[in-house]
């Protein structure tokens, strides 16, 4: 998904294609990254955050966004190699994907999944973490 592509208008002097929201691990919304970009005379960029795509909610706002900025859906995808052919212990690679589709049905429930195993992955941190002593809580998702 993408806006302003079709008028092939584009001024602004730079570009970036790799953008995280809060969405997943960014401290910007969307609209804030937007902000910035146009701040900084970005031209165009892609927002492609960890395992995630725009819900519903932020693609319908996104979409009546009117600024200088051209704008893509992007995911930056987990992959892990299996230890059995050569990974590493820990770790993952990341594969950026540009102009992907949010309403792939697919894609939508391995972010769905990912996101879910992320909190899990949470929680498990914080019980290690409770058990040397420390006071943590779990914030709310927003």
């Amino acid at each position: 998904m993408c806006n302003g592509w079709r008028t092939g208008r584009i001024t602004r002097m730079y570009e970036s294609l790799h953008n995280h929201t809060t969405t997943s691990d960014g401290i910007q919304t969307y609209e804030e990254v937007l902000q910035s970009a146009e701040a900084a005379n970005i031209g165009v960029l892609a927002f492609t955050d960890h395992d995630a795509l725009p819900s519903p909610q932020n693609l319908a706002r996104l979409q009546k966004y009117d600024g200088a900025v051209k704008w893509l859906t992007g995911i930056e995808l987990t992959s892990y190699v299996p230890k059995a052919e050569g990974g590493p212990e820990k770790g993952a690679l990341h594969i950026l994907g540009l102009f992907v589709n949010p309403h792939y049905r697919p894609l939508v429930e391995f972010c769905q999944q990912a996101g879910q195993a992320r909190v899990e992955r949470m929680r498990a941190i914080l019980r290690r973490l409770r058990e040397l002593g420390f006071t943590l809580t779990l914030c709310p998702q927003s």
